[in-house]
């Protein structure tokens, strides 16, 4: 019985994969320093990796395909920019939002087959937009205060407000304006707020601290950046990357492939 041994190009194709940089299926996160510079994105250890996109912005949003957000306030002139991964800008618009002032930012899925994001400002009102124009699509206020955070976890949007009226909850609310519920943290301060698809839980920037809490408002980790205050926070993948056994497999079933042809041949 003859053997049939792999291409040496196939076992080189999955020897890479396995070995790529790429594999690092690792969530970032993007702070806000109060418009004192452009977004920090870092690991969810803490450390910083470089910053990103336009210089005086707060908020960012991620739709894990390859394409970012960020926003330099001004009331009723948001300069809203969108990027790629390697930092090309893709486009650029103003979302006036009643003339109010984004704080955070979180994307917010398709909406009609249009890209959307959601911005929460200074005034504490909570605004979907067109990620392509700035048009303003609805909006709700919840009544929390001062510099309100969002984040959205494809179903339900989850806020902060109120950073210095000692609010120490984060609502729930749902994407059409229902409250939902509140969980504890125990901390006053709050600013951005981001969700994790990876690891089911909430991140929360403060006046320096972030930090990281279940879905019960349990703080679960800590790291400290800088002392400014982080009013815009996202957490999440820039590009949806495959699982290393799922290229193996691929690059299995491209040798099968190769091997029936050549058995054919």
């Amino acid at each position: 019985m003859k053997h049939h041994r792999l291409p040496r190009w196939i076992a080189a194709v999955a020897m890479a994969a396995c070995l790529s940089p790429g594999f690092v299926h690792a969530e970032s996160i993007f702070l806000g320093i109060d418009t004192q510079g452009p977004v920090q994105q870092h690991t969810t250890a803490g450390v910083f990796v470089t910053n990103f996109g336009q210089t005086g912005a707060t908020g960012s949003a991620l739709d894990g395909a390859g394409s970012a957000w960020t926003v330099a306030p001004a009331f009723g002139n948001n300069k809203i920019q969108k990027y790629d991964a390697a930092q090309n800008v893709l486009n650029s618009f103003t979302a006036n939002v009643g003339g109010q002032f984004i704080e955070d930012m979180a994307y917010g899925g398709k909406l009609a087959g249009v890209d959307t994001l959601w911005a929460s400002t200074y005034e504490g009102t909570l605004w979907r937009i067109d990620a392509n124009t700035g048009a303003t699509i609805s909006s709700f206020s919840p009544g929390l205060g001062q510099f309100l955070g969002v984040a959205y976890d494809g179903t339900d949007l989850w806020l902060t407000g109120g950073a210095f009226s000692g609010n120490t909850k984060i609502s729930r609310y749902s994407d059409t304006g229902t409250f939902l519920g509140n969980i504890e943290t125990g901390k006053t301060g709050a600013g951005g707020i981001g969700y994790s698809a990876d690891t089911n839980t909430l991140w929360v920037g403060y006046f320096g601290p972030v930090s990281q809490y279940s879905l019960a408002g349990v703080e679960l980790f800590s790291f400290v950046s800088g002392t400014a205050f982080h009013d815009g926070l996202e957490i999440g993948n820039l590009v949806s990357i495959p699982e290393p056994s799922a290229v193996v497999l691929m690059v299995i079933g491209l040798a099968g492939m190769a091997l029936v042809r050549r058995r054919k041949v």
